[in-house]
């Protein structure tokens, strides 16, 4: 009968030393010369069982003796398994990932880092809709066969860190009677201990769910707190599991903690690039020449597409170019559902810097970012910027001059559409004493250039110009303009500082309307 083997823990060390000793770059390199699969030497490497024939194969073309570093309590196959040799999984709320495109790097890069460098912990983030769940069922499915335990949860309805912890511990170890404790501390240490002696995967979806609303990207909302201290110790502590993270913020353990030869790493997920043809495909959609179009201006999201493609089969019959006639790109309900979540969520700060990636449409420098914040310390600035890319709100261009910022064009359109209509909002429910936080924070105007000439009107401008007809609020063009008139003569006399934009920002809507 045929046996398993395992290197004792106390010789994986030496059996890692050999593969380099003998001259091979990469496990992939020995397995392929070996004739084994990767994930069999891998298995070895890492103390997990083999095949007893695999096993003294490969310690023969390492130079080893197999007697000496196997560990000596191994089982026949057909007696009862040892503990480490159980494999049990807990799907419970995991969707269905059966549908799946492309990703394929992105699974190699973390089945590497999870298999060959025993990373610890693993953070996979994205913003809302790029497919950061689906990614995180299929990699699960794909490198099971390698951990002795696997759990998946979803944090959406996020429980006490408390709960999460008493319901690892009943699933990993149900037959241990031991009741959780009282201290997070203890049930942590107690998880711990349950990592090292068993090679366990546990997946933890919609992490920013924790996570606090108003603040800068990373931070704990009061009652979840302790999750973070979940976190530190499994990135710090020694152990043979992993756990896996999926968010559309990155928390701050992980900015700490994480690096390219560190047991920590994180995987922005990005654009889906040509496999979201299929998406397109899969839905029946037509006028393939605009498909490519269509996939840039939602940046690959297979959600946003998804819901897209919908729209554009109900109600174009499926033809992408009578879509794009007609305007509507980037502008639909429920695409502007998948950007406002992550919105909703911004300091006041970072929406700021938002609006003014949005009104300046090109490109910024964190140079042009401190000048329109010449009213804050730069430290503020950097910040604000560092936790929008925490986020995965704000594109980066690095460029000859150095990096430069901007929004992608589903985002900046959502954001556009926002201040305009705060703006909107705030001409039409004019009262005395008001205060024109964002008609008086943005200029509608470029400012003059060098040769001292007005600048010209940005887009912005058109966008609210036309949006005062649509509000509701005004019968017509004179209404409009009578209630202009109301806030030009309340702004007279009053200091620069608290009018700021306002007043020449209605000056040049008055021109415009009374040119109409």
């Amino acid at each position: 009968m045929s046996r398993s083997l395992r290197v004792s823990s106390k010789n994986i060390e030496k059996v890692k030393f050999a593969l380099k000793r003998n001259n091979y770059p990469s496990q992939n390199a020995f397995a392929s010369e070996v004739g084994l699969s990767r994930a069999t030497v891998t298995s070895f490497l890492n103390g997990r069982p083999v095949d007893f024939l695999n096993f003294t194969e490969i310690c023969e073309k390492l130079g080893l003796n197999w007697q000496e570093i196997a560990h000596q309590d191994f089982e026949e196959q057909n007696d009862p398994a040892p503990p480490e040799a159980v494999k049990s999984q807990n799907w419970n709320g995991a969707p269905d990932a059966s549908i799946f495109y492309g990703r394929e790097k992105e699974i190699a890069e973390l089945k590497e880092w999870i298999l060959t460098d025993n990373c610890r912990l693993v953070a996979v983030l994205g913003m809302s809709g790029i497919g950061k769940t689906a990614l995180s069922v299929k990699l699960a499915k794909k490198i099971q066969p390698e951990f002795t335990c696997l759990i998946w949860r979803s944090l959406r309805n996020p429980p006490s860190v408390a709960d999460l912890l008493a319901d690892l511990l009943q699933t990993l170890s149900p037959q241990s009677g031991q009741q959780p404790s009282d201290s997070t501390d203890e049930n942590i240490s107690r998880l711990l201990q349950y990592f090292q002696d068993h090679r366990c995967l546990v997946v933890l979806d919609n992490w920013q769910s924790i996570l606090k609303s108003g603040d800068f990207a990373g931070h704990y909302r009061e009652e979840y707190r302790d999750y973070g201290e979940l976190l530190r110790r499994v990135a710090e502590e020694s152990h043979q599991s992993c756990l896996v993270l999926t968010s559309s913020e990155k928390p701050r353990e992980i900015a700490f903690l994480e690096g390219e030869t560190l047991p920590v790493r994180s995987l922005v997920v990005g654009d889906l690039g040509e496999e979201a043809r299929k998406i397109l495909q899969a839905k029946g959609l037509s006028g393939e020449e605009e498909w490519g179009r269509l996939i840039f201006l939602y940046r690959g999201n297979p959600l946003a597409l998804k819901i897209i493609a919908t729209t554009i089969k109900d109600l174009f019959a499926g033809d992408v170019g009578q879509f794009f006639k007609h305007s509507l790109a980037l502008d639909v309900g429920n695409i502007r559902g998948i950007v406002e979540q992550q919105f909703l969520r911004l300091s006041p700060l970072e929406r700021d810097m938002m609006y003014w990636l949005a009104i300046e449409e090109q490109p910024l420098s964190l140079k042009d970012l401190r000048g329109l914040f010449s009213g804050y310390k730069f430290s503020q600035v950097v910040n604000t910027l560092e936790s929008l890319d925490l986020r995965s709100l704000v594109e980066k261009a690095e460029e000859e001059v150095g990096s430069k910022f901007t929004l992608q064009p589903a985002v900046m359109q959502y954001v556009t559409n926002h201040l305009v209509e705060k703006i909107c909002q705030e001409i039409a429910s004019f009262s005395k004493n008001q205060q024109f936080k964002l008609l008086g924070n943005y200029p509608l105007q470029k400012p003059q250039n060098s040769d001292g000439q007005t600048g010209q009107p940005r887009r912005i401008f058109v966008w609210i110009k036309n949006q005062l007809y649509t509000e509701g609020n005004f019968s017509n063009n004179s209404s409009v303009l009578e209630n202009l008139e109301e806030i030009k003569a309340s702004l007279q006399g009053k200091p620069a500082i608290e009018v700021g934009y306002a007043g020449e920002n209605v000056e040049i809507l008055l021109k415009a309307l009374n040119a109409e």
